[in-house]
């Protein structure tokens, strides 16, 4: 903290002490210690009065200088803002002849507390004068804190804001400079420097207090950010300390105990506190409690609502109060307790699983310390911690329960995996959701591709009729199941024919009479963020489901989800491979057929068998001519010879055949973006959805391919790429025919010639 050891002056002839310093004790080294102060030069003789003067305010501009250049290093360099706060206030007493100087710091309480003081006076010089935090709005400091402007007062003795008149009046402090520190625009802090009795401030006087004041704001900045530092690198510690509790551990209490401790280490409060709810009942109970000077926290219980930690049960959102003793927002229930822990700052965050506030966290501080929104942050972040530890207890409590319900878990799982029968392994999960759930009817709805928010198709079921499996919900409300499709998450009703949180149309109010049940859970298939479908349990009585067979059906329907979707890549699996035989065996057509009519049949065919449209045909350019001639057809009713042409431009294929892109359309009969040149053929061949790609050879368009649906059935993507990679093949086709034919041609002319 020794500011004056980072340069040595110039030596001059030691100046006669002043009383100041001479009065000045040893027991505190000095920040700017008298050896190391700079000392005019010497001079060769004595000058005349005027000149004197010239060069003593030059020296003293010099000293300033230096001591101001050494304050600036100290403050750069130093990691203990104390000795920063002291140099300044040291070099505020040096620079302008003060008795004293205090750097006071706002810490965001209703206080001010000292950062650093110096003493020059004869009785106290150099000792630490030890201080009480000022309060915000009757002090000098706070009230230029509040202002943020500077005050120069003629006699501090005379001002009621004072707070330390017995010692103003032992060390003679009368004059007094109270300047903010500003930083960024913030009021940070306050300087004080107190003097004797004397005149007004000089306008120099007040610059070199002004860039004092200036470095003490920086001194702060610097302070929070090193603490903030610090404490994220403490908060980063810990959270991990706790991770590997959590991990290593599966007792509660041990692993609570940690939480709680920490959560009184990283918010620096004077306790902490845990509580949980009773198993089976509404009622918290205190489990951790460190810090507290209550002694009998093992019988206090917490109601939803009651207090400021009944408050967090119920909201489920933090709640934080300065003044506990004396906040009206709740009522008095623990005041008694809160008196005996001398309860101020309070601070407590629901402990959350599975969107259930299970307990609270919480600290709280004997004085004015305020607790902020980064100590609100981290008591989140060690609430999930805590959620997590009940959460993997209650886990482990509950093994043996669940015991059964894995073992035909592992029995749907096996079947899973040793076959591909969807309809048995469908069935099999329907009849173990009966009877681990203790209902009597069960199914499996998947979605329908023509309306995948409501549509459904039962493709297994236990207990329920035939004229069941017909029934198809409306809307989203319209029962538990396309609610639960609809928002993706376990929907029940305990009397579904009653129930007003659903909006049944007759239809399925009838076939629910007609089946006889009454309660009703609904669990949807979900594979990532795709929703399948659903597994539906039904049961006769009215009454609810708990939360153990809600995770029971969860289980069981991501084995049906996996069933599903293991079905589905078979299924791809399968097409994939047919569709690689398809190609392979045009290819081969391709190689060893230069009959154009054959390769272009043999690639028509193909579309319609890959893509499983119910028409396709093919055209292409034929010697210099812009129009298509289609060439092929097949699944076509459209009985006119081959000399149909489409023109650029003109209908749907004559959009393509410009552009050099793939067109699709769900109506081509009411679309409004395609022309309507052909559409007599169109109507003839009955086609609603329908597609077209064009055939390029040499980035040239010399052909189109096309296929279509006599019911609104839309074409995919994937049908789309099929359809590019067979164009392809025909341009190689086309192209190899044309140049087979100019083969023969150039062939016939020299036959000619010769």
């Amino acid at each position: 903290g020794n500011i004056s050891a980072s340069s040595s002056p110039a030596p001059r002839h030691r100046r006669p002490s002043s009383r100041r310093s001479a009065g000045r004790t040893h027991d505190y080294a000095s920040t700017l210690s008298k050896r190391e102060r700079p000392k005019p030069a010497r001079r060769a003789r004595i000058a005349p009065e005027t000149h004197g003067r010239t060069l003593r305010q030059a020296d003293e501009r010099a000293e300033r200088l230096t001591t101001l250049s050494r304050l600036t290093r100290l403050i750069t360099s130093a990691t203990d803002s104390a000795a920063a706060f002291r140099g300044i206030a040291e070099a505020a007493t040096i620079l302008l002849k003060a008795k004293m100087a205090y750097v006071w710091v706002d810490h965001g309480d209703e206080t001010l507390r000292e950062g650093g003081s110096f003493w020059a006076g004869p009785t106290v010089a150099g000792h630490i004068v030890r201080t009480v935090p000022v309060p915000r709005d009757q002090s000098i400091a706070g009230a230029v804190l509040t202002s943020c402007r500077p005050e120069y007062l003629e006699d501090v003795q005379r001002d009621p804001r004072w707070r330390q008149r017995a010692l103003a009046e032992t060390s003679d402090i009368h004059a007094c400079i109270a300047l903010p520190l500003i930083h960024h625009d913030r009021a940070v802090g306050a300087l004080i420097v107190g003097f004797g009795r004397r005149g007004e401030f000089t306008p120099e006087e007040k610059n070199v207090a002004g860039l004092l004041a200036d470095q003490a704001a920086i001194v702060i900045d610097n302070a929070r950010l090193y603490e903030d530092a610090g404490r994220r690198q403490q908060e980063a510690e810990l959270l991990a300390d706790v991770v590997r509790s959590v991990n290593a551990s599966l007792d509660l209490a041990t692993v609570l105990q940690r939480i709680a401790e920490g959560a009184r280490e990283v918010c620096r409060s004077d306790m902490a506190f845990i509580a949980l709810r009773d198993p089976g009942g509404e009622t918290l109970s205190f489990r951790q409690w460190p810090g507290a000077r209550y002694e009998d926290y093992r019988s206090v219980q917490v109601a939803p609502g009651q207090g400021a930690s009944g408050m967090v049960v119920t909201t489920g959102r933090p709640f934080r109060t300065d003044r506990y003793l004396e906040d009206t927002r709740f009522g008095p229930d623990f005041l008694t307790v809160a008196r005996i822990e001398d309860l101020h700052a309070y601070m407590a965050v629901p402990i959350t699983i599975e969107d259930r506030v299970e307990g609270f966290l919480s600290v709280a501080n004997r004085d004015d310390r305020r607790l902020t929104d980064r100590d609100e942050h981290i008591l989140l972040r060690l609430a999930d911690h805590a959620a997590v530890a009940i959460h993997n207890a209650r886990l482990f409590a509950d093994n043996a329960a669940r015991r059964r319900e894995a073992e035909a878990l592992t029995e749907l799982g096996g079947a899973i995996a040793s076959s591909l029968e969807l309809e048995k392994i469908l069935s099999l999960v329907v009849d173990r959701a009966c009877a681990l759930l203790g209902t009597q009817r069960s199914a499996v709805a998947l979605m329908s591709a023509d309306r995948p928010n409501t549509a459904m198709l039962f493709v297994a079921s236990r207990g329920m009729s035939r004229a069941f499996q017909a029934m198809r919900p409306l809307h989203p409300r319209d029962g538990t199941t396309p609610t639960a499709i609809a928002e993706r998450r376990p929907v029940w009703s305990a009397d579904l024919l009653n129930d007003p949180a659903f909006n049944l149309t007759p239809p399925t109010r009838a076939a629910v009479e007609a089946e006889g049940y009454r309660a009703v859970l609904s669990v949807p298939l979900l594979l990532g963020d795709r929703v399948l479908g659903a597994l539906v349990t039904y049961r006769d009585d009215v009454g609810p489901f708990s939360d153990r067979q809600v995770e029971l059906m969860q289980a069981f329907a991501h084995q049906a989800a996996l069933a599903l979707e293991n079905s589905r890549l078979y299924e791809e699996s399968e097409r994939r491979r047919h569709e690689s035989e398809v190609f392979a065996e045009v290819a081969q057509a391709i190689t060893s057929s230069l009959d154009i009519d054959t390769v272009l049949r043999r690639i028509t065919d193909s579309a319609k068998e890959l893509v499983g449209s119910d028409l396709a045909m093919i055209g292409f350019r034929e010697g210099e001519t812009e129009a298509v001639t289609v060439r092929h057809r097949v699944g076509s009713r459209y009985t006119s010879d081959s000399t149909f042409r489409i023109e650029p431009g003109k209908g749907f294929g004559g959009q393509a055949l410009l552009s050099g892109r793939a067109l699709r359309t769900d109506d081509y009969t009411n679309d409004p973006n395609f022309g309507k040149d052909y559409l007599s053929a169109v109507v003839k061949d009955e086609s609603v959805s329908a597609m077209v790609v064009p055939i390029k050879s040499e980035e040239r368009v010399v052909g189109l391919l096309y296929v279509a649906n006599r019911a609104r059935r839309p074409f995919s993507d994937h049908d789309e790429a099929t359809l590019l990679r067979l164009a392809d093949e025909a341009g190689v086709a086309i192209r190899n025919a044309q140049l087979f034919a100019s083969e023969r041609e150039s062939e016939r002319r020299y036959r000619t010639l010769v």
